[in-house]
């Protein structure tokens, strides 16, 4: 039918036209868009050493409260009745990357795990310290969790257990210490971390949070 090949072969043309641009959408799309789509897997972490000989309060100089806790098999805290034990330890964090990311000039964010100044690690899966490095490594970030100090003192008055603002301040201060401590870390290993300095973050639940301010 010499009359429909015209009106065949438009159709057909448009249909061609709309199929490659569906095809061109869905690979743009495939593509994602870094720090905004997981794009990547993430690579096992690196544990690097920040600074050495770091007073941290030792666990041995706990007080009851700690001790009733482990007893019963609470999450442990750190509770302590004195800053006289010390032990003399590396401070560090976990560095986790994108695997097979040859991008430079990247973002980091340093992530700072939650847990009140008494509880939590670097590698903290119920304060979400793993699930945050996961998530961020993979949309092209690098990241690092810190293993920063802990450790609040109370007093025992009248069977009340009492926590002076003052004494939790020196505690917050030495865990900001180890922030800074971090943030000059990832500056000088900038350029082998492929980190652009101007674009370094940092992330934390709770006591985290506090440290991010």
């Amino acid at each position: 039918d010499l009359h429909s090949f015209p009106t065949r072969r438009s159709s057909d043309l448009r249909l061609l036209y709309v199929a490659a641009l569906l095809c061109s959408v869905y690979a743009f799309a495939a593509d994602g868009v870094r720090y905004k789509d997981r794009l990547f897997e993430t690579g096992l972490p690196t544990t690097v050493t920040v600074a050495d000989s770091v007073p941290f309060l030792d666990k041995m100089f706990n007080n009851e409260l700690t001790s009733m806790m482990d007893m019963f098999n609470i999450r442990p805290m750190f509770y302590m009745y004195s800053e006289e034990g010390v032990s003399l330890k590396p401070l560090q964090m976990d560095i986790y990357e994108p695997e097979g990311d040859d991008a430079k000039n990247r973002a980091a964010v340093l992530v700072c795990h939650g847990g009140a100044f008494v509880a939590g690690t670097k590698t903290s899966f119920d304060q979400k310290a793993v699930a945050y490095v996961d998530s961020l490594a993979a949309r092209g970030f690098v990241t690092a969790s810190l293993e920063y100090r802990l450790g609040v003192l109370m007093s025992n008055q009248k069977q009340t257990f009492v926590i002076d603002s003052v004494d939790f301040a020196r505690t917050v201060y030495k865990s900001a210490q180890d922030v800074n401590a971090a943030i000059r870390y990832l500056r000088a290993n900038a350029k082998s971390l492929r980190i652009d300095t101007n674009k370094i973050y940092i992330l934390g639940n709770s006591a985290g949070a506090l440290l991010g301010l």
